[in-house]
């Protein structure tokens, strides 16, 4: 079985109390005297994922709770609670997430780049990239799966570039056309079997300069 633990005075890229909501995956025999978030916080996502607040004040991850399989495919859902939060601008009203439950790839390939520019490419399957430093450029091609970019600096005069000169995009609005906000991250559906999550960064963010076009 897995951990759900909600940290509520969480303060996730800087929004002081948002909250965040931990998910530590179970594995076989024990775990040690202690858990670091941390390590689920910075890791490869294999150990765990968190679910970030999404306003500052919200105090998401105050409740959290197993809540079956909502959607009936087969995996089951979380129930996170933010009860500061302030819908339609009615003031700590309060919001309840339901986040889906979803399989997970045999295997995840975690790249890291280093200090200097780095070029990073995941290839097939699922991947977890991260440029660190520098101005670094993320490549995607037809069957990479479902990436996730960690550290993507987005925006005008910024270095770090998207090369997606194989899909079928010729300028920043074909990408926001196909791009969707999911909490602090931006989902980019490169086509109908692959796609990129840039974690941390808003679709106002996206700059034509980010991207490597045909």
């Amino acid at each position: 079985d897995d951990l759900l633990i909600g940290a509520v005075g969480g303060s996730p890229g800087g929004r002081g109390y948002a909250g965040e909501s931990y998910v530590v995956f179970g594995r076989l025999g024990s775990f040690g005297a202690t858990v670091s978030l941390s390590d689920i916080e910075l890791g490869d996502g294999n150990g765990g994922f968190v679910v970030n607040g999404v306003d500052a004040y919200d105090a998401s991850g105050t409740a959290v709770s197993a809540a079956g399989d909502v959607n009936g495919d087969g995996f089951d859902d979380i129930l996170i609670g933010a009860p500061q939060a302030d819908p339609g601008g009615q003031y700590d009203a309060g919001e309840s997430y339901v986040v889906f439950g979803r399989g997970f790839p045999d295997f995840v390939e975690t790249l890291t780049g280093g200090p200097n520019d780095d070029v990073l490419a995941g290839g097939p399957g699922d991947d977890i990239l991260s440029g660190g430093a520098g101005d670094d450029r993320f490549v995607f091609f037809d069957g990479d799966g479902d990436d996730i970019v960690l550290d993507f600096v987005a925006g005008a005069g910024t270095d770090d570039v998207l090369d997606i000169q194989t899909f079928a995009f010729a300028n920043l609005a074909d990408v926001l056309s196909a791009s969707t906000e999911i909490g602090n991250d931006v989902l980019i559906a490169l086509d109908a079997d692959d796609s990129v999550t840039l974690l941390d960064v808003q679709l106002a963010d996206l700059h034509g300069d980010d991207f490597i076009f045909t």
